[in-house]
């Protein structure tokens, strides 16, 4: 199932039915620390930021604080499934789906997808099914594809992925791939592929460096 924009999205499932790989970029020193690991780290460059608003009981906004000079930015946080995540402060929360949740921009052209549920199969096995479903498409361009280790210690993989076809909505995913606890998170940087740019790449890399779990 192809997917267009947040507004568009009432028959979606998971974040897989929108499309299921992904691709990134390397960056250092904003709000968290995405690591390359050894293995990858000579290949990758930077670019990144982060969004804003509340949703229910566990999950949750925390304090603001200033973004590496773009603006100040605010921390979602679901507590029962040991997730945080750094947004710009104008973006806001739509947590009114049990599967994932959504921290859009004002026209909805860049948002954060986040969906977490148990381990099936483990984080090596889960980014080669990832990488798979994209490789053999015309229409998908995988831009980078790392292992790297989240600013809170964990592996995790990251991917950069371009779809140039989509009759909706072409985009641009930013996408980080991370387990602990028993728990599988997928954090998913998705930005129109009209206003792709410097900055945007930039601002994905930030927020998926400021991912925390476990």
């Amino acid at each position: 199932m192809e997917r267009s924009s947040p507004s568009d999205q009432a028959d979606i499932v998971t974040r897989r039915d929108f499309f299921g790989a992904g691709s990134i970029v390397f960056l250092s020193g904003t709000t968290g620390c995405l690591r390359l690991s050894d293995d990858d780290q000579q290949s990758e460059e930077p670019e990144n930021e982060t969004g804003d608003n509340d949703s229910e009981s566990d999950q949750q906004d925390s304090s603001t604080k200033e973004g590496n000079g773009v603006g100040r930015f605010k921390q979602y946080t679901d507590e029962k499934l040991s997730y945080q995540v750094d947004y710009p402060v104008n973006w806001k929360v739509d947590a009114s789906n049990e599967d994932y949740v959504q921290i859009l921009n004002e026209d909805e052209t860049v948002w954060i997808w986040i969906e977490i549920g148990e381990v099936r199969i483990d984080l090596e096995l889960e980014v080669r099914n990832f990488r798979e479903n994209f490789e053999p498409r015309s229409d998908v361009n995988i831009h980078a594809d790392d292992s790297v280790t989240l600013s809170s210690g964990e592996a995790g993989h990251r991917f950069i992925i371009e779809m140039t076809d989509s009759e909706t909505n072409p985009i641009f995913a930013h996408e980080l791939i991370a387990q602990a606890n028993g728990n599988q998170y997928w954090t998913s940087i998705i930005i129109s592929r009209s206003i792709y740019d410097d900055d945007y790449a930039q601002l994905a890399e930030e927020i998926l460096a400021s991912v925390a779990v476990g």
